[in-house]
């Protein structure tokens, strides 16, 4: 998940960890309900989109080959009125499209 402060939160796949990648790029990894109080609005935040995310944005396999231990964060996102497109942090872009413009978090 990105935040509107250029920050960026990524949860493990069985939602009990998480990694936090602040602007200032320090990394901070830690466990879902053992997370430091300045990160309580944005870990619930995640926790509960987490299920719309799931459901609504498909994510794309790493390869078998090379690093796969890369941890990969959303870097931007654009939104149209039909589509919303995410750059990540590896710089390939997702596309999301939206056939009925206030199915997308409003």
């Amino acid at each position: 998940m990105y935040f509107n402060d250029s920050s960026s939160i990524a949860l493990s796949s069985d939602c009990t960890a998480f990694d936090y990648l602040p602007a200032n790029g320090e990394l901070t990894s830690g466990i879902i309900g053992q997370h430091p109080a300045d990160l309580e609005k944005k870990v619930k935040l995640a926790v509960r989109y987490r299920g719309y995310m799931a459901d609504n944005l498909h994510g794309v396999e790493l390869p078998s080959s090379g690093d796969t231990t890369k941890k990969i964060f959303l870097a931007d996102f654009r939104r149209a009125s039909n589509a919303v497109l995410f750059r990540m942090s590896d710089n390939t872009i997702q596309v999301h499209l939206i056939s009925d413009p206030t199915d997308f978090l409003g």
